[in-house]
C-alpha cells in the first residue's frame, strides 16, 4: 500500500498521466481506504475450523 501512494504522489507532482487521472483525490482516498480497510480485516491468521473433527 504505501508504494502505491508513494507512486500516486510522484505521479501527481511530475505531471505523468495515469490511468486514473480523472478521478478525484476523495476518489481515490476512499478507495484507498477500501484497499487498506480489506488488508486489515480480510486477512485472518486463525485456522479455519476442521468440520471433520466428529467422525
Amino acid at each position: 500500500m504505501a508504494f502505491l501512494l508513494i507512486w500516486d504522489i510522484a505521479t501527481e507532482v511530475t505531471g505523468q498521466p495515469r490511468f486514473y487521472q480523472n478521478y478525484p483525490r476523495l476518489m481515490r482516498a476512499g478507495i484507498y481506504a477500501v484497499l487498506i480497510y480489506l488488508l486489515a480485516f480480510g486477512a485472518t491468521t486463525q485456522p479455519g475450523a476442521f468440520i471433520y473433527f466428529q467422525f
